[in-house]
């Protein structure tokens, strides 16, 4: 790997550290810095967002650094669909201590990257299963992390996925109510994490 590349997720993963902050995962901090970004996005220029508030803008050429910010990185405009804020999923894997060996379900996988970050966290003695409903991006995904043996990715409905114990659920996308699949399959103490939405997904 390129030095300056890999000095670059560095300082990104260490940025978060502080950003968050990250005080009880150091796991989290390795994750973001190994986990190329670059990998998980389609080739630059790319449309980045550098906060909700901002417009995007079109990075002048195709340094993988540009994508190594607290930003959110366009996948498809025309469906507003975006690879998440670091800085927010950080906070969030933060307070759900998600420990080695733990069984995620991560609903809403998009391309992969942060299913990618959550089996570094995991380790080889833990599991993610990375449910999309958008076929054509849980392909993008299965590919994208073929180096994660680790990481199951499927393609469907991840409210009716029945994947055995879990550790974790965390969900991407809205839904009114946590799925009764997800409830039943959380172990006692089990942690779940799901933004409230009006409507549901689909």
């Amino acid at each position: 790997m390129d030095d300056t590349l890999a000095a670059a997720r560095r300082w990104y993963a260490e940025d978060l550290r502080y950003k968050v902050p990250v005080l009880r995962n150091p796991q989290l901090i390795e994750a973001f810095a190994s986990v190329p970004r670059e990998k998980f996005v389609s080739p630059g220029p790319w449309r980045i967002i550098s906060d909700p508030y901002s417009d995007a803008f079109l990075t002048p050429d195709t340094d993988p650094r540009w994508l190594y910010h607290d930003v959110l990185v366009t996948i498809d405009v025309s469906r507003n669909l975006n690879n998440g804020m670091p800085s927010f999923w950080a906070r969030n894997f933060e307070h759900l201590d998600i420990a080695r060996g733990d069984r995620v379900l991560q609903v809403g996988a998009g391309t992969g990257y942060y299913s990618a970050v959550l089996a570094e966290i995991v380790g080889s003695a833990g599991r993610v299963t990375a449910v999309e409903t958008d076929p054509m991006l849980a392909s993008q995904a299965q590919a994208n992390l073929v180096n994660w043996p680790q990481v199951d990715v499927i393609s469907g409905d991840g409210r009716t996925m029945d994947v055995g114990e879990l550790d974790v659920v965390i969900v991407f996308a809205g839904s009114t109510h946590p799925s009764r699949c997800w409830l039943d399959r959380l172990i006692e103490g089990g942690r779940l994490l799901m933004p409230l939405t009006d409507e549901c997904f689909a």
